[in-house]
């Protein structure tokens, strides 16, 4: 066989930077109408944590009455779960990375204990927000009050933000304005 050379890494190119990607700061949505999940089994469909502190809102409808079982899944950890027919709320994911959203039938005891499967439809809605986008929509949203609104109104409103990581620098002269 042919001799493999083993080429050694450019080193240079670690210092290179590239743009961030177009979801880095932007909510990505997910939807469907009328998605059958089979007897027995789940549907599920990965999505993108693009940090630590992303937000996942969760909507979903199971029709003619039926339950599912709504679950968040990252790393091998379950973060979120709720059973029902129906749903609306919001998940806090810990990490960057893959998550894995999932609706999954329960067993339907019905009669002498006899187990009957059928197939349930579900239309859901599920939109993942980066916290860069919260960071910014509340930096936003304090600007409005700092233009808009009455000192006091700006010290309530700075009282309850958290300083992060992501939005320090902003905060900063925000809280320097109102102490003004």
């Amino acid at each position: 066989g042919a001799a493999m050379r083993i080429v050694p890494a450019d080193r240079s190119s670690a210092h290179l930077s590239f743009p961030p990607s177009p979801t880095k700061h932007e909510s990505v949505k997910f939807r469907a109408k009328s998605v059958e999940v089979p007897p027995g089994g789940a549907f599920s469909f990965p999505l993108h944590s693009p940090g630590p502190g992303s937000l996942v809102r969760v909507a979903f409808q199971v029709h003619d009455g039926k339950e599912l079982e709504f679950e968040l899944w990252q790393g091998g950890a379950r973060v979120h779960a709720v059973l029902g027919e129906a749903h609306e709320g919001e998940v806090v994911v810990p990490a960057e990375g893959l998550c894995e959203a999932r609706w999954a039938q329960q067993f339907s005891w019905v009669g002498a204990g006899m187990l009957i499967w059928s197939p349930v439809t579900v239309s859901y809605e599920v939109v993942v927000v980066p916290p860069q986008h919260l960071a910014h929509a509340r930096v936003r949203q304090l600007l409005q009050i700092a233009r808009h609104g009455t000192v006091a109104e700006l010290q309530a409103a700075l009282e309850n933000t958290p300083p992060s990581d992501s939005d320090e620098a902003g905060l900063t002269a925000l809280h320097a304005a109102a102490a003004a």
